[in-house]
C-alpha cells in the first residue's frame, strides 16, 4: 500500500470526500460495508455508528470499538491490494 494521506478517525469522519464510506445498513452490499463509522460526541466519547462492526442489534460492540479506536490516523491510499479474509499477501503463491 501507497499511503498518499493521514488525517484523524474525527477529520475521515468530518471530511466531505469520505462521506460516501459511511456504512448505510439498508443499502446495498457495498454501501453496507463502508469503514467511515467512528466519531466522538460532545463530550469526547468516541461513538460507533450502526455497521459491521456492531452486535447484531446494531448495538455498540465494545471489543472493536477499543481496538479501531486505539489508533489517531486513518492511512488514506489510493494504490493499495485487498485481499479480504485471507490475510496477507504471499508472493509466491501469486506466480
Amino acid at each position: 500500500m501507497q499511503v498518499t494521506e493521514i488525517i484523524s478517525l474525527e477529520d475521515y469522519w468530518n471530511d466531505a470526500r469520505f462521506q460516501y464510506k459511511k456504512p448505510v445498513m439498508n443499502g446495498t452490499l457495498v454501501t453496507m460495508f463502508g469503514d467511515n463509522f467512528y466519531h466522538k460526541d460532545a463530550k469526547g466519547n468516541w461513538i460507533q455508528e450502526d455497521s459491521s462492526h456492531c452486535m447484531t442489534n446494531g448495538s455498540c460492540n465494545p471489543e472493536h470499538l477499543r481496538k479501531d479506536t486505539r489508533g489517531k490516523n486513518v492511512l488514506i491510499s489510493e494504490n493499495f491490494y485487498y485481499f479480504g479474509n485471507i490475510g496477507s499477501y504471499n508472493s509466491k503463491r501469486a506466480t
